[in-house]
């Protein structure tokens, strides 16, 4: 960036909003994206999602427990990367009826139990 005194370089100067040198969306990311899968290559998502796989077979195959126990972590620490992009977020609901379909709750199908753990707010 040219720091003459510039409109345009006082515009990005200014801290106060407005556009940013650098900022948004690089140019032809989508393009690029889009063409990274198409050269043959696997993509990041499918060799992590090999990599687990691989491990939690040899997970199974393995006679030894502690060598199982490793296999195992190390292909539960690649789900918990991989997990973001294959199951997405649920979001908080609430259950709330409305007049012409109101929310109607049968406690006469819990235990006693289950009544008892619902009053003091805790899972049975």
């Amino acid at each position: 960036m040219n720091t003459t005194n510039s409109a345009e370089s006082k515009r990005y100067l200014n801290n106060r909003g407005g556009a940013r040198l650098g900022a948004g969306r690089k140019r032809n990311l989508l393009a690029v994206q889009a063409r990274y899968g198409q050269d043959g290559k696997p993509l990041p998502l499918d060799i992590l999602m090999q990599t687990m796989n691989e491990r939690w077979e040899a997970a199974q195959a393995a006679s030894d427990p502690e060598q199982r126990a490793k296999y195992q972590d190390e292909a539960c620490a690649v789900a918990e990367k991989i997990a973001p992009y294959m199951h997405p977020r649920l979001a908080a609901t609430t259950l709330k009826g409305d007049d012409q379909n109101p929310l109607n709750l049968d406690l006469g199908l819990l235990t006693a139990d289950a009544l008892k753990a619902l009053v003091r707010g805790t899972q049975t």
